[in-house]
C-alpha cells in the first residue's frame, strides 16, 4: 500500500443511541526511508510501522525521535573491519511490539547502539540481535554492544538481546524488568559481561542471564555495579562457561546501598556476589546459589554496617561467606 492521502468512513455512536456519520480526511506523511548506502540522519521525529528496513551506514538521530513499531531494522555487513553506529545525540530511541534490530549476517557484530546527551531508550516487546564490535585483528578492549550513556533514561521491559557484545547502562535512572540476555559474547576487559552499571538508580527485575559462549578471557560476569543505588530481584543468572567468573561484580566505587533479593545464581565454574566496595544499608536475602566457588565475597579494606544478610539458600559453594581478612559485614 503506498502512502498518501485517504478517507475514512469513521461511525460515532452519542449517548442517545443516534448514529452520526462523519467523513474525515487523514493524510499521512510518508517517512523519510534510509539511503541505499551511507548514513541515514533523523532531524525530526519520526514513526515507522510495520516496515522491513536495511542500512547500509551509520544511523544518526539528533534532537529527534525515532519510534519503530513491528519493525525489522537491518544492518548491512560494511568492508573491512568497520563497525556502524546507531546514535541517539539528545533524542529518544523507542523499540517496541515485535520490532528487531539485526545484522544482515547472522554472528556479524557489525553495528552498535550509543546515545548521549539527555536521551530517552527504550525497548519492549522485542529484540537486539548482535550488537557488537566488527572483529579485529589486535588486541581489543572495549567490546561494547550498547552504551547508553549519562544523562540517558532507560527502559527495557519483555525484550531479547541475543549474542551481545556489553551492555553499558550509564543513563541517568534504568529500570529493566522480565529481559532474556543470551550468550553474551566479549566484555569490556573482564572477557564475558551481560549488563555493565554505572547508573545513578538503577533496577533489574524478572530477568534471565545467561553466559554459555565459550569466552577467550578467563574471566566472564553477569552484572557489573560501580556505583549508584541498585537493585536485583527474582533473576536467574545462569553460567556454564567453565571459566572463573563472577554473577554480580560490585567494582570499588560509590557507597550507596545495593539490594540483591530473590535471585538464581547456578554455574558450573561460579563465585556468586564478588563485593569490593562497602555496602551499607544494604540488602542480600532469599537467593539461591548452586554454584562451584565461594558464594559471597567481600574484598580486603573495604567495612560494610547494617547489611542485612538472611534467608540465602546455596548448594556445593565452597564458602558461604569470605569476608578476606579485615572486611566486615555487621
Amino acid at each position: 500500500m503506498s502512502l498518501g492521502e485517504y478517507s475514512f468512513e469513521i461511525v460515532l455512536f452519542s449517548t442517545t443511541e443516534a448514529i452520526r456519520r462523519d467523513i474525515v480526511n487523514i493524510k499521512i506523511v510518508p517517512f523519510s526511508a534510509p539511503p541505499e548506502e551511507g548514513d541515514w540522519r533523523i532531524l525530526a521525529d519520526t514513526v515507522i510501522s510495520g516496515e522491513t528496513l536495511l542500512v547500509d551506514g551509520n544511523v544518526i538521530i539528533e534532537h529527534a525521535s525515532l519510534t519503530l513499531i513491528n519493525t525489522t531494522l537491518t544492518f548491512r555487513a560494511p568492508l573491512g573491519y568497520r563497525t556502524y553506529e546507531l546514535t541517539v545525540i539528545s533524542g529518544d530511541l523507542i523499540i517496541k511490539d515485535g520490532s528487531l534490530i539485526r545484522p544482515e549476517i547472522e554472528g556479524c557484530h557489525c553495528y552498535v547502539i550509543e546515545t548521549t546527551g539527555s536521551s530517552y531508550f527504550e525497548i519492549s516487546k522485542s529484540r537486539i540481535e548482535y550488537p557488537g564490535t566488527f572483529p579485529k585483528e589486535e588486541w581489543h578492549y572495549t567490546y561494547n554492544g550498547i552504551v547508553l550513556e549519562h544523562g540517558t533514561t532507560i527502559k527495557m521491559i519483555d525484550s531479547t538481546f541475543l549474542y551481545a557484545d556489553t551492555i553499558v547502562v550509564n543513563g541517568a535512572d534504568a529500570y529493566i524488568y522480565n529481559c532474556s540476555f543470551l550468550n553474551p559474547t566479549h566484555g569490556v576487559t573482564y572477557g564475558q559481561c551481560i549488563l555493565d552499571i554505572g547508573n545513578e538508580h538503577v533496577t533489574v527485575e524478572e530477568c534471565y542471564l545467561e553466559l554459555t559462549y565459550p569466552c577467550w578471557i578467563p574471566s566472564s560476569i553477569g552484572v557489573v555495579i560501580r556505583r549508584g543505588y541498585f537493585t536485583i530481584r527474582n533473576c536467574i543468572i545462569n553460567d556454564t562457561t567453565g571459566v572463573y567468573s563472577k554473577a554480580i561484580y560490585l567494582l570499588p566505587g560509590e557507597d550507596k546501598p545495593i539490594f540483591i533479593e530473590g535471585n538464581k545464581i547456578i554455574g558450573t565454574s561460579l563465585m556468586g556476589i564478588f563485593i569490593e566496595q562497602a555496602i551499607n544499608n544494604s540488602v542480600i536475602q532469599d537467593n539461591y546459589f548452586d554454584i562451584s566457588g565461594t558464594i559471597i565475597t567481600h574484598e580486603t579494606r573495604f567495612t560494610s554496617n547494617d547489611v542485612l544478610l538472611e534467608n540465602n539458600t546455596f548448594n556445593f559453594g565452597t564458602d558461604f561467606i569470605d569476608f578476606r581478612s579485615s572486611g566486615t559485614i555487621n
